[in-house]
């Protein structure tokens, strides 16, 4: 209230809206105060309103580890991708083939970024994974499947 970072006493002429330069920040209270004027003078007492921006949906993530067409991949490995910034959380999918949800299916982690499976991967073969962000806005749409291919054992 009462700050003038996003427009410092922008004189907009004889019009009743205003097109700001950039986009407001997501989530945020907007003060506004506009102040008629005249030849006369400009109008006095004039009270500040304010608005909430909305929260966008967030956008898609990537594997960190393993990365995507990553080969002989340790069969206990944790899955880690990148931390997007308005994501409150996200929904991992794990299959044995392209759509496949047969390792993890839809598995809410929350607010982090690595998911521990709770068994190994089957070995020599290649793990599918689907990371969804999501936030109060919703789920973020259209995010990729990466694959990584699981190292051959070698016989005890």
């Amino acid at each position: 209230s009462g700050a003038s970072d996003i427009a410092n006493g922008v004189d907009v002429g004889n019009t009743t809206t205003y097109n700001p330069p950039t986009d407001f920040p997501e989530n945020t209270e907007i003060f506004v105060n506009i102040t008629p004027y005249n030849t006369a003078g400009s109008a006095i007492g004039c009270a500040e309103e304010s608005f909430t921006t909305e929260v966008l949906i967030p956008a898609c993530t990537n594997l960190v580890s393993p990365f995507n067409g990553e080969t002989d991949v340790l069969v206990d490995s944790d899955i880690t991708w990148n931390a997007i910034v308005n994501a409150t959380g996200y929904l991992i999918t794990i299959g044995t083939s392209s759509g496949a949800s047969d390792l993890a299916n839809g598995v809410d982690v929350g607010n982090t970024t690595t998911y521990n499976p709770p068994t190994d991967f089957p070995e020599n073969t290649e793990i599918f994974v689907s990371i969804t962000p999501y936030n109060t806005a919703g789920n973020a749409v259209g995010c990729a499947e990466e694959s990584f291919t699981t190292e051959v054992l070698i016989p005890a």
